[in-house]
């Protein structure tokens, strides 16, 4: 039962992330081009159908009893602030990234981008199942919703930096930036659970 309830949180994550990619037309030299077309057909569907998987693997998790502390690396996210805390990490690493892509070269972005989505940010997908568990859909959904757009906006400055499109890549580090930041605030907002059992 745990890996159908894992196959239905990498289904959900996965179909949600490629409906979120067709939102908006990727960034280019052709502003006409993204103002013609600004979604994909279907999009709104894949999204919707990826986060009615997440929430039916939640359902069924909680059905099963699953525990709310994961495996994480080589170390046990079990809770809401070692969560947040690695939210962050990310946060500053774009952030240090968008502060300085002026004088970093295409192969450095390359190098950096790679490095963080391999590192920091697979073990924050993988602490994913954890924070379901913890906040239910809605807030999931919530803080997700700019995890994912980041990690989409991210892939794309690690390709076009690898196709030698230097200045098409850092273009996107903003908003990649700006997408990790809501997401920080959404999950800095859940409420800390020391703060719940020091009121007893």
């Amino acid at each position: 039962m745990k890996a159908v309830v894992n196959l239905l949180f990498i289904l959900g994550v996965v179909v949600a992330t490629i409906g979120a990619a067709g939102f908006e037309a990727p960034s280019d030299s052709q502003a006409t081009a993204r103002q013609a077309r600004s979604t994909e057909p279907g999009a709104w569907a894949l999204f919707a159908s990826g986060l009615a998987v997440l929430a039916l693997g939640a359902v069924v998790g909680r059905l099963v009893g699953r525990s709310p502390t994961a495996t994480v690396g080589s170390r046990t996210v079990r809770g809401r602030d070692e969560i947040l805390v690695l939210l962050e990490r990310i946060r500053d690493q774009v952030a240090a990234l968008d502060e300085g892509r002026g004088a970093l070269s295409g192969e450095q972005v390359r190098q950096d981008v790679h490095h963080l989505l391999n590192g920091d940010y697979f073990d924050l997908v993988a602490a994913r199942e954890d924070l379901l568990a913890m906040v239910g859909f809605a807030t999931f959904a919530r803080v997700w919703d700019g995890v994912a757009t980041a990690e989409r906006l991210l892939a794309r400055t690690w390709t076009l930096a690898t196709d030698g499109h230097r200045e098409e890549a850092v273009a996107e580090l903003p908003r990649a930036r700006s997408s990790l930041e809501r997401a920080c605030g959404e999950m800095a907002a859940i409420p800390a659970p020391s703060s719940s059992s020091s009121a007893r």
